[in-house]
């Protein structure tokens, strides 16, 4: 029962309670004669040293046979060694037994006191709320909300330890199933139902209150074939033959897939011979036959009776001596262009230069590169057709627009993605529409499209009469 006052006027001091650290010093027990001296009194002082403290709440104290736990809100703390005079009121029930609205003052102090070794969990009743240590086998762990919890084998019998905190102790490796440990800490006991006060009663089950994680002491690490390490072996096992199958998989995956790139290349290959020996043969029906089919007719008007013959030979044989030396610069432009070009030697933008000066020296024209962005390494097929594309427009530029000067330039756009590539002439230039075709015999334009189109690019012509020819090729870069 309890009962409310509106104010405090309606207490009134009947007798007044004396100084309780005047009161005689009563060694604390659990027997049935201690607690019927304790309740004809107001309260209890004992004296003891302090074994642990639960800041902001309280301490546990021995006071020479056992220990209490004292639940005191004064601000003071204590610390382990502390000596202590303590006043309190018995509250709790059972094995729990406590001091509550405890007051206490330090009277000295000294050496933290050691625990006292349990060799029997049945040893543990007498020792309630005492510091002791007892040995034992980890056999499991249950993880708390801010604490963490070990089941402790012991004989015949099994206790808890108890760390609270989230601290170092409960992520301690070696702090697992099968590991033997020597434990030390606050005994906590939980009497049966029907306890009594009798010294005979026996516990239900006791736990161990770690005060910090060096109270729990390794001996023997646990032995390494426990179940949890059997069940990592095998998903070892299992994992390793599912990495080699997985393994195996892909080194087949990947030998297809080079099978199959080597296929391509190959057929790369035998495309870019194709499309060269079918340029050949446009350059030379363009170049070589004409002009073989020119000196036919000129040895033909040799023969022809129709002039002196004083005037005959003179004038044809020029003629035919001038188409011979024609007809033997585009054939040996031809095959130079058949000829390895510059690339295992210098980069694409030096091996462009190099054409360019090259065939600028041979046909008697200026020529000059510009490069801008930062052009990456490019694979063979394209660098050589776009190569092989800049020479069929230089000829195409001096054969047929008469230019003088020659510019290429060469940028890398969409961050390197897209290769660009302008080769413009200050030739006579044509018009779009009645640009020179198959049916006149000319196919440099239609050999640089197929070149280009071939390495997944376009081809962009700009041109008016007496402006000069402007040849754009734009080429992706693939992975």
């Amino acid at each position: 029962p309890f009962m409310l006052i509106p104010t405090p006027d309606f207490v009134r001091i009947i007798n007044k309670m004396p100084d309780p650290f005047s009161l005689p010093v009563r060694t604390f027990s659990r027997t049935p004669q201690f607690f019927r001296d304790i309740e004809r009194r107001y309260g209890v002082r004992i004296h003891g040293v302090v074994i642990h403290c639960d800041p902001g709440k309280g301490f546990w104290v021995r006071d020479g046979i056992s220990g209490v736990y004292v639940r005191s809100y004064l601000e003071e703390q204590t610390e382990p060694g502390d000596e202590v005079d303590v006043f309190g009121f018995i509250a709790g029930r059972g094995y729990s037994v406590m001091l509550e609205d405890a007051l206490f003052r330090k009277v000295g102090r000294v050496s933290p006191l050691k625990p006292v070794r349990l060799d029997s969990p049945a040893q543990a009743p007498a020792h309630d709320a005492d510091l002791v240590e007892v040995e034992g086998i980890i056999s499991g762990r249950q993880p708390g909300m801010g604490e963490s919890r070990w089941t402790v084998f012991n004989g015949t019998n099994q206790f808890v330890v108890v760390l609270k905190g989230d601290g170092v102790g409960g992520q301690r490796r070696e702090w697992i199933e099968g590991s033997a440990v020597r434990v030390a800490g606050i005994c906590q006991v939980e009497p049966p139902e029907d306890y009594g006060h009798s010294p005979q009663s026996r516990p239900a089950s006791f736990q161990i209150l770690m005060r910090s994680p060096d109270d729990l002491v390794l001996l023997h690490p646990a032995p390494w074939w426990t179940p949890a390490h059997v069940a990592m072996v095998m998903a070892g096992i299992s994992g390793g033959l599912l990495l080699s199958l997985i393994g195996v998989v892909f080194a087949v995956r990947l030998r297809l897939r080079r099978q199959a790139e080597e296929r391509r290349k190959a057929e790369g290959e035998f495309a870019a011979m194709w499309n060269e020996r079918n340029r050949m043969a446009r350059e030379i029906h363009d170049t070589v036959i004409q002009t073989i089919t020119g000196l036919a007719y000129q040895i033909e008007a040799c023969e022809s009776e129709s002039l002196p013959l004083s005037e005959r030979p003179v004038n044809h044989l020029e003629i035919a001596r001038r188409m011979a030396q024609r007809g033997q610069a585009d054939l040996r432009n031809a095959l130079w262009a058949l000829r390895a070009l510059p690339l295992h030697e210098h980069d694409f933008v030096q091996a462009l230069r190099t054409v360019c000066c090259r065939l600028a020296e041979e046909r008697g024209v200026k020529a000059s590169v510009q490069s801008s962005g930062v052009i990456p390494r490019l694979p063979d097929h394209v660098a050589g057709n776009l190569l092989l594309f800049v020479q069929e427009a230089m000829f195409n530029a001096v054969k047929h627009a008469k230019s003088s000067n020659i510019e290429v330039s060469i940028a890398a756009q969409n961050s390197g993605k897209e290769i660009v590539l302008v080769v413009h002439d200050d030739g006579v230039g044509f018009m779009l529409d009645a640009r020179p075709g198959p049916a006149e015999g000319h196919f440099g334009l239609a050999g640089m499209r197929e070149r280009v189109e071939c390495i997944g690019g376009t081809l962009k012509i700009e041109s008016k009469p007496g402006q000069g020819t402007s040849v754009r090729a734009e080429v992706p870069l693939r992975d």
